[in-house]
């Protein structure tokens, strides 16, 4: 499956500290059109730990006990949209789903302004 903008993918990114790598599920975030092979593209990492209440920066992604069928996810996770990771198509385990356009637009929109 090629990546777009919205798929899940398993990859392993460290923690806020830049501690504690593991594979965990990520949202690409980068524009389809801007993912190519052999360059870097951005993803927004997603965790199990749910924080109560929920932050805003922190979306619920879809899932379902027994596999959702458009996301794959089998846990309840959130993506946390301040937690930003670089990565390159050899970095990918696995391709996942992909996020609801509805879910993916929430995302994007809590994503920091860059500074540059």
């Amino acid at each position: 499956m090629a990546l777009q903008q919205g798929s899940i993918i398993w990859v392993v990114v460290s923690d806020h500290a830049g501690r504690n790598p593991k594979c965990r599920p990520a949202v690409v975030v980068t524009p389809t059109n801007e993912i190519v092979e052999g360059e870097t593209f951005v993803v927004v990492a997603a965790t199990s730990t749910i924080s109560k209440p929920l932050p805003d920066n922190h979306i619920d992604l879809p899932w379902k006990a027994d596999r959702h069928p458009v996301t794959g996810l089998f846990k309840r996770c959130v993506a946390v949209c301040d937690w930003l990771a670089e990565i390159s198509h050899s970095d990918v385990e696995a391709v996942g789903g992909i996020v609801p356009p509805t879910v993916l637009n929430q995302i994007l929109s809590q994503i920091p302004a860059s500074d540059s």
